[in-house]
């Protein structure tokens, strides 16, 4: 099957060829078994529901299926991505591919959804293999039903899946990565993104900059080389005594401004062997602050029962912890999210934070965005007022989870500055 007659059909650019042959057409020539089971009707049936995608996308999926089953291109398309994605030992970065417009027209997202919901039946088998309870490989499943959502924003409300999003599947597929409750889950070392943290015999928490932290006026970390990069952070361990520059729990460091602590009295809260749990926070909204309790708490108890681990901290970094959100939207979950963590600094980017998330495109002029919910008007005021949009870290000690709802960090905190 010739690649540039794919590509050409497919309406690609030139480049596509490239990125298509770097990724394993070769391989996926040899193994192509026909039309793949996903891309037909029947399979659709069965699985698109579980996403639980509140746009009705069957439709669109027929039509799609009935094109594809008469088009060898769109079959060998089809499996090339999912054997590339995958089948194979682990994650593959996901080519931005471009929609399939000249093939598939306005459907052309749902050919990529389709291809997505293919993963389904992998995540299944991955919860039966861990002999985890099924329930989870459904909650896995409704991550695509966020998906749609965000690929209904860019796109005039038709559904689809974006193909950004789509090598994120892998991890879950390797049982890596878990959906319970409202968050995603994966286990990690402390992450390079994170604070010095230190606990006392009292409960009390400090979080502290690590060493060569780049900070701005206001306490946010920024690249080093960037016009308002004016602190660089130190943190020294010795002669009995930890010094470093504090972070407020409200999620800017205190640039200038020293703390010292006795290494008698304080602790670091994890040691190199605990399990830290990273936070995913899939979209689809609901974010409500029993949803958020209830999932860190079976989180806990997950890890214990079907891994014999014991959850020390939960992480976090993501656009949702921008601490603007807590100014211009107080009464949202996404606040009170924020207010029950301690939050932190991360490093500013290049100031599109959330804007995939929110309006599923991140090009362009973002002021010509639809600002038609609370959430938009207040990304878009960040950028209208010159501000940046960026992301936010936090953390939770999972032996805080008690003291869930009481704002653990903040009432108790000697590290508070309200800017």
């Amino acid at each position: 099957m010739n690649l540039q007659s794919v590509c050409e059909s497919m309406g690609f650019p030139a480049d596509v060829k490239t990125i298509l042959e770097a990724t394993g057409w070769t391989k996926s020539l040899e193994t192509f078994p026909g039309l793949p089971d996903f891309m037909s009707i029947e399979f659709q049936k069965k699985y698109y529901p579980k996403i639980k995608s509140p746009i009705d996308a069957m439709p669109a999926i027929i039509e799609v299926a009935d094109l594809t089953a008469r088009d060898r291109e769109a079959q060998m398309l089809a499996w090339h991505i999912h054997r590339s994605l995958f089948l194979g030992k682990k994650a593959q970065y996901a080519h931005p591919l471009p929609l399939p417009e000249k093939k598939f027209g306005k459907n052309a997202g749902v050919f990529y959804l389709m291809i997505a919901i293919s993963t389904i039946p992998l995540i299944e088998e991955t919860t039966r293999r861990l002999g985890l309870p099924a329930k989870y490989a459904k909650e896995s499943a409704t991550w695509l039903g966020g998906t749609v959502q965000i690929f209904a924003s860019a796109h005039n409300g038709l559904p689809g899946h974006d193909m950004r999003q789509m090598s994120w599947l892998k991890f879950t597929i390797d049982g890596v990565l878990f959906r319970i409750g409202r968050f995603e889950f994966w286990t990690q070392p402390l992450p390079s993104y994170a604070p010095a943290i230190y606990r006392n015999s009292k409960g009390d928490v400090i979080a502290l900059c690590p060493d060569r932290w780049v900070l701005n006026k206001e306490g946010f970390r920024v690249r080093e080389y960037t016009p308002d990069a004016v602190f660089r952070t130190t943190l020294n361990h010795e002669d009995g005594k930890i010094t470093g520059t504090p972070i407020s729990p409200l999620g800017h460091a205190l640039p200038g401004e020293t703390v010292t602590l006795d290494d008698s009295e304080w602790k670091p809260v994890v040691s190199p062997w605990d399990t830290v749990l990273e936070i995913h926070i899939p979209g689809g909204g609901g974010m409500s602050p029993e949803k958020v309790r209830a999932s860190l708490l079976e989180a806990v108890e997950l890890f214990r029962k079907h891994f014999h681990k014991e959850i020390s901290l939960f992480v976090c970094a993501s656009w949702i912890l921008n601490p603007e959100w807590e100014k211009r939207l107080p009464e949202s979950n996404l606040a009170a999210f924020q207010r029950e963590v301690h939050l932190f600094p991360f490093e500013i980017g290049d100031g599109t934070d959330g804007l995939f998330f929110l309006f599923g495109r991140d090009d362009g002029d973002p002021l010509t965005y639809p600002a038609d919910n609370s959430a938009r008007r207040a990304m878009l005021d960040v950028i209208r007022d010159g501000g940046t949009l960026k992301s936010g870290g936090m953390f939770l000690l999972a032996a805080d989870l008690k003291e869930f709802g009481t704002q653990v960090y903040r009432t108790r905190s000697k590290v508070i500055s309200s800017k």
